[in-house]
């Protein structure tokens, strides 16, 4: 099953909306009328003296890379994370607001560029939401979009890496990687590739994918065993003993199909800010576009069309096609001859413009206990 890219539409984002009426206070944090250059100051090419260093890069929960930036910029986005998390909270039950998340403006230190809280809105729907213009000294921006897409849609693989195809009994997507969960070694993917709901978009169904098969070039290899919800996400096993006509496989491995190295393990929170602030490349794969490069976008949690959300969602710039969902999103690092691979995401779902959407890897090892290094 393929899904017709045709009904997506253009997502670019539309900044010039009339804004909704001004909140005085929300919550804890505070909501003011002071400008941009007021709130974070005006761009400067001047050295910051003051620095923290942050961890970027984590193996089994453990920091690998550290990086010092400017206390201004990393004070001024844990603002920006809180903003966005308490208008994400306050917007849950406003008709039209699709989601909040929060990415670069136009505002820098030392070449850091400083986070706006962005208010997603329905492009057609539009919304009567009170949509404050300022969260805690950080500006607040509104666009307006269309709902996100599963991207549903090749070679054999044995053992199977990730971003190669992926298939349930009514489609197919691209793996994104083997994984450790609970001490046993499972094949993760797009968990709406498991789900046919005709009443609403599969990434927002609540049905249980438990015991689907899972197919790799069409040859059985396991099931679904767990699946999450909010990170769409499936993790299938090998069976023990095959299914008759089936070939054995041999299992899972820690690669990402035609990519030099191994999966090292994630990239931190804090690592997905420095390389959004920095433009910073990201790598993907995915069994239509196949290798992609691109930048991360934007941090966002979304409200699905049930009760459900999708938390920890990234929007990099990377294209996204029909089949392509579950790809890895991934940081390639080198270091004294050898290169290593940090996951940033899976891609599950396209915006408008055919660009990828999917929940963070740190996401899912901090609140799942996914660990991404499994040698």
């Amino acid at each position: 099953m393929t899904e017709d890219q045709s009904r997506l539409g253009s997502v670019r984002a539309n900044r010039g909306i009339d804004r909704r009426k001004f909140m005085k206070s929300l919550g804890a944090i505070g909501i003011s009328g002071a400008g941009l250059n007021t709130a974070i100051g005006k761009a400067r090419a001047t050295p910051s003296r003051d620095r923290v260093r942050i961890v970027t890069h984590r193996s089994k929960g453990e920091p690998v890379r550290t990086k010092q930036v400017p206390k201004e910029w990393f004070e001024q986005k844990e603002r920006a994370r809180r903003g966005q998390q308490l208008l994400f909270n306050r917007l849950e039950e406003s008709s039209g607001v699709l989601g909040v998340g929060y990415g670069p403006s136009n505002a820098a230190v030392d070449n850091y560029r400083f986070f706006e809280v962005r208010v997603h809105v329905d492009r057609s729907e539009g919304t009567n939401a009170d949509i404050p213009e300022e969260v805690d000294g950080v500006p607040v921006a509104i666009t307006r979009r269309e709902e996100y897409q599963d991207t549903y849609y090749n070679g054999n693989y044995d053992p199977v890496p990730g971003g190669v195809e992926q298939n349930s009994s009514t489609g197919t997507a691209t793996s994104t990687a083997r994984v450790d969960y609970g001490g046993n070694l499972y094949l993760m993917g797009a968990r709406h590739l498991w789900v046919d709901d005709p009443n609403v978009q599969d990434s927002c169904s609540t049905q249980d994918p438990t015991g689907e098969n899972a197919y790799q070039s069409d040859d059985y290899y396991g099931h679904v065993k767990h699946h999450f919800q909010d990170y769409d996400a499936a993790l299938t096993n090998i069976e023990a003993d095959d299914q008759e006509g089936q070939p054995q496989r041999d299992g899972f491995t820690d690669t990402i199909v035609d990519e030099n190295g191994y999966i090292e393990g994630y990239v931190d929170s804090n690592g997905i800010d420095d390389m959004m602030a920095n433009n910073l490349e990201v790598r993907k794969r995915g069994i239509t576009t196949g290798p992609t490069t691109g930048v991360i976008e934007e941090y966002l949690d979304n409200y699905c069309s049930t009760s459900v959300t999708r938390r920890s969602l990234l929007h990099v710039s990377n294209e996204q096609q029909s089949g392509d969902s579950g790809g890895p999103v991934y940081d390639r690092d080198y270091f004294e001859g050898n290169y290593y691979l940090f996951m940033v995401s899976l891609a599950t779902q396209a915006t408008g413009a055919s660009e990828a959407v999917g929940s963070t890897a740190h996401s899912m090892a901090n609140n799942l206990g996914i660990q991404w290094r499994t040698r």
